[in-house]
């Protein structure tokens, strides 16, 4: 499985496997959560594609949506 996290404060969307220690299937590093202060995971999602669809359209929901990145996690991807 496949999550995104999705980061308001650092106008970011990224890519991570489930397995990620980063991603914890969703639930943050911290174990926290789908929501951070800075931000939510979205998914799960059965692809990488999926995923990095999901996260394109996150990106272009935002009112400043062009200075938004969107990538895959230098961890796990």
């Amino acid at each position: 499985m496949f999550y995104v996290y999705e980061n308001w404060t650092n106008t970011f969307a990224k890519v991570h496997r489930g397995s990620c220690p980063y991603c914890n299937d969703g639930k943050c590093f911290q174990g926290r959560g789908s929501k951070t202060p800075s931000g939510e995971w979205l998914g799960p999602f059965p692809s990488s594609e999926r995923a990095t669809s999901a996260a394109q359209s996150a990106a272009k929901s935002h009112p400043n949506h062009a200075v938004w990145t969107v990538a895959v996690c230098g961890y796990c991807g």
